[in-house]
């Protein structure tokens, strides 16, 4: 049987987290461990700090998607910051509200394994985290 993945999810839009989560659900191998409002509170999470010093409650993810823009820490700041703190084995999606030319490659030049663009039509999303999940699976990102 292959592997399952946990997901942590790190956006500042309740909403996009939710949506984001239901279609998480309709994959067979994504289980969502949690999810997080603030850039400052995944650092505090992926650090081990309080309130999330308790891994077996708190447990490193083997996948993270965040969103590109949040409040006090943004994606390119927290990729800087795994940089200097890696998590071992944990792969690092970004999705972004903003299709600005480039902006995906410049996430992946520094640490992230994908990208993807938000998008409101429910089907996307699905088609979207079912293309993660394959990956993962496949181990593409990897390499």
């Amino acid at each position: 049987m292959p592997p399952s993945f946990t997901v942590l999810i790190a956006d500042d839009d309740a909403e996009d987290r939710n949506f984001l989560k239901e279609c998480l659900s309709a994959t067979t191998k994504l289980q969502v461990i949690g999810e997080l409002a603030s850039g400052t509170d995944l650092i505090a999470y992926l650090s081990g700090t309080a309130p999330f010093q308790d891994r077996a409650r708190h447990p490193l993810p083997d996948l993270l998607i965040i969103d590109s823009i949040m409040p006090k820490l943004e994606a390119g700041e927290i990729l800087h910051w795994l940089k200097a703190h890696p998590v071992p084995r944990m792969k690092v999606i970004i999705f972004s509200g903003f299709p600005t030319p480039d902006t995906g490659a410049h996430f992946i030049k520094h640490g992230a394994h994908g990208f993807f663009y938000k998008t409101g039509e429910l089907h996307q999303l699905k088609s979207i985290t079912r293309e993660i999940e394959t990956h993962l699976l496949n181990g593409d990102y990897d390499r």
